[in-house]
């Protein structure tokens, strides 16, 4: 079929773009309508080819066409330039990008949260980014907290559980299942480290914490529980290693957490 109008040319590339195999199909058509087509990219075809780009060299050349076009204040555009840059690994060139952006809205914001929250390395710059959306005025949406519950938890900074755990509530959503099973999942990795690190305190501050929010759940009472045990059985080791037998500690992880486990157990 003779592809000539732009429409048809934005189509094709769409459907390369909305499908997981056929990325590089997508690509293909884009090139054919610069060269075959001698049409230049709205809006539109840009933000559904930047879909389609997994390699730094195909980012930038789009993000030439971007800037040559005269895009770079069409957020939808901008959003998929970061999110192609994510995909390549570029974190410091999305951030170029969105730092280029003057009016930022809430798809924009979340787009850069989550292309940090995925990076160990980089997922405080994530907290960073949603303390500055909210100065903003900029509302969040259950999917800005998914990413900034998972940036929470890969940063492991526990120091911010309880502060994520705040706005999640002043928002209502802690009864939300995607939202619920995020928090878990950010409370259990850092317990984990906590555990690690023998950080025993801070431990059973975010035990409490975890505790508070989701009292019905049995699965993370018996999680934490199973990590205090490790961490006591390390301590009993060090104990007896200088011949002596520690004090049992007040206010303990364990004693915060063995009364709801034995409730979570008998209501099951």
């Amino acid at each position: 079929m003779a592809i000539r109008d732009q429409m048809s040319w934005a189509a094709m590339i769409t459907a390369g773009a909305e499908s997981d195999d056929r990325y590089e199909e997508g690509l293909d058509y884009y090139r054919r309508m610069l060269l075959e087509g001698g049409m230049l990219p709205d809006a539109h075809i840009l933000s559904s080819v930047l879909c389609c780009v997994e390699t730094l060299p195909e980012a930038r050349k789009i993000h030439d066409q971007v800037v040559s076009s005269g895009l770079y204040v069409d957020v939808v555009v901008m959003t998929g330039l970061i999110n192609a840059y994510r995909r390549c690994g570029r974190l410091d060139l999305a951030g170029e990008v969105f730092d280029r952006v003057e009016f930022k809205d809430m798809v924009l914001w979340t787009s850069m949260l989550s292309a940090y929250s995925h990076s160990t390395d980089e997922a405080v710059e994530g907290l960073r980014i949603f303390w500055k959306m909210e100065l903003e005025g900029i509302r969040p949406d259950k999917v800005t907290f998914t990413s900034l519950i998972t940036a929470t938890g890969n940063a492991l900074c526990g120091c911010y559980a309880k502060l994520v755990d705040d706005r999640v509530r002043a928002h209502g959503l802690e009864k939300d299942v995607t939202i619920a099973s995020a928090m878990l999942y950010m409370h259990g990795k850092i317990l984990r480290a906590c555990k690690n690190a023998k950080d025993v305190k801070r431990g059973s501050r975010l035990a409490r914490a975890a505790l508070e929010t989701y009292p019905e759940k049995s699965g993370p009472y018996v999680m934490l529980s199973q990590i205090e045990a490790e961490i006591q059985e390390l301590e009993k080791k060090v104990a007896e290693k200088n011949g002596c037998e520690e004090e049992k500690k007040a206010n303990s992880f364990f004693d915060c957490l063995q009364p709801a486990v034995l409730c979570a157990c008998a209501n099951r």
